[in-house]
């Protein structure tokens, strides 16, 4: 069987990482050959629009492949996604299947319901549909849930010996739609009874001004020495040595948050985490983290000291995850997939 995988490669981000998993994992089946599709539109509406024929005139004429799997994320093939998928189904003759790694469920984006409609008009023209959870499956109109699977992130367990640090880590692509604001209050708190602890926000941040608010409030909140805010990419080798050295992780993504990257590295490292109450983030880690209101600076503040002076509670977290992890290790998501295709 040869499977293409169609996805953004060897960028920054986390669909090229999650590709690269998913492609060796499979790769090593026997029966299965892998070739990776690169998807790479660069920014701009233009370069977007383009993508599309450039894609299918370097590649799918020329490529045999009995499955092409799409890693769809809308902003990195809007509007050209859909022309790509009728164009593909006249091209090739394989079975076509779409990962959607977003369920566009946002209270918070005006177009959601247009976005909604453009993901089913997709789905009525491909033969099998892949999300990360049951509550995303439950979102999809019905008869996208007839031809949808389930299929976890998938989860490379990795052993952590680093010491731990007295580090609260809050990391990854940083926009407003994140829960900093509340997390940075919540540490003026945590530092009157834990002063020795340190919360560090660090990644690329959505825009300038938002990382200077945050800057702001740290200032005008006194709490400079223990809120550390960097607006940059962190290299792998860096954020992998700050993540298994932190004594908690906290992921405050929006109530209707979808899969989450660094929510796999913390199954993957055993890393205690404070989550937001969001349906997919709890059903993904099998409610054994740590939850909280998105906004309660009362409700955060409280269960990060809860799990600074416990920890028991710490140790049963990790090998909680410890066990999530080899559940969903790539090996058996790439079984997953493999079924997905052969249907």
């Amino acid at each position: 069987m040869h499977v293409g995988i169609v996805s953004p490669w060897g960028t920054q981000g986390g669909l090229s990482g999650y590709t690269s998993n998913l492609a060796t994992a499979l790769s090593r089946k026997p029966e299965v050959k892998v070739s990776v599709l690169p998807w790479n539109p660069g920014s701009g509406p233009v370069r977007k629009a383009f993508a599309g024929p450039q894609f299918l005139f370097n590649y799918l004429q020329k490529t045999d492949l009995d499955v092409i799997h799409i890693q769809f994320v809308m902003g990195d093939y809007l509007p050209t996604y859909l022309p790509l998928v009728g164009a593909l189904k006249k091209i090739v003759d394989a079975k076509l299947v779409v990962t959607f790694h977003e369920h566009y469920n946002y209270p918070f984006v005006p177009i959601r319901r247009t976005l909604q409609e453009y993901r089913n008009q997709v789905v009525r023209v491909i033969d099998e549909a892949i999300v990360h959870s049951d509550s995303e499956l439950s979102w999809l109109p019905p008869k996208a849930r007839e031809i949808a699977s389930v299929v976890p992130h998938g989860v490379e367990p990795k052993e952590n010996t680093l010491d731990t640090q007295k580090r609260i880590f809050l990391p990854g692509f940083i926009s407003d739609k994140k829960d900093c604001k509340t997390a940075i209050h919540a540490m003026k708190r945590v530092a009157e009874e834990y002063p020795e602890h340190n919360l560090l926000i660090a990644g690329k941040f959505e825009t300038d001004a938002y990382y200077e608010e945050l800057c702001q409030i740290v200032d005008g909140l006194g709490v400079s020495e223990h809120v550390t805010v960097l607006n940059e990419y962190i290299p792998d080798e860096e954020y992998i040595s700050l993540f298994k050295s932190s004594k908690i992780v906290l992921i405050p993504q929006v109530h209707s948050a979808s899969s989450s990257g660094t929510l796999s590295d913390v199954l993957a490292y055993q890393i205690p985490a404070i989550i937001t109450s969001a349906p997919v983030l709890k059903e993904y880690t099998q409610y054994e983290a740590k939850y909280y209101k998105f906004g309660d600076v009362d409700a955060l503040s409280q269960t990060v000291l809860d799990l600074l002076g416990n920890p028991q509670q710490r140790q049963s977290m990790k090998e909680s995850f410890r066990r999530i992890a080899a559940e969903n290790d790539w090996e058996q998501i790439a079984d997953l997939h493999y079924d997905i295709y052969k249907k």
